[in-house]
């Protein structure tokens, strides 16, 4: 795999974990915010 096909799949990983986080915080469940926000920094 290509740095730049590595790259772009981690970019797609953030942006779904961002957009889940975004409801997350919508719906008011701070508990899975904070295990979105986890998973983005393991990134």
């Amino acid at each position: 795999m290509s740095a730049h096909h590595n790259l772009l799949a981690i970019y797609h990983e953030w942006r779904d974990w961002t957009l889940r986080e975004g409801e997350a915080i919508r719906c008011g469940d701070w508990t899975r915010v904070h295990s979105c926000q986890n998973a983005k920094l393991e990134l």
